[in-house]
């Protein structure tokens, strides 16, 4: 999986991603497994997306602010053959 993040905020950000394994480097969490993304800057998360189910992420910077503000979302991990069903329905809630 490669997603390239392009920070709009005017402020630093970074990507978590909760139940992906992902490489250390790839964690999202600011100063301690990677520097923040700048606001304007880019950066790249790249792994192998293995583990089939409903996943998510949100910012691990300011993350009271960001996620309360709707920075957050699932992430699907599809199996390498279809399943077959009669209806998918994701919801992600907050309050």
């Amino acid at each position: 999986m490669r997603v390239e993040v392009e920070n709009g905020l005017a402020e630093k950000t970074t990507v978590h991603w909760h139940r992906v394994r992902v490489p250390h480097a790839m964690d999202g969490v600011p100063h301690l497994t990677q520097k923040p993304i700048g606001a304007g800057e880019r950066f790249v998360y790249e792994f192998d997306a293995v583990d089939v189910g409903i996943c998510w992420y949100h910012p691990h910077q300011r993350s009271f602010e960001q996620v309360g503000r709707g920075l957050y979302g699932p992430l699907i991990i599809e199996e390498p053959k279809a399943v077959r069903a009669d209806r998918e329905v994701t919801w992600m809630l907050g309050d």
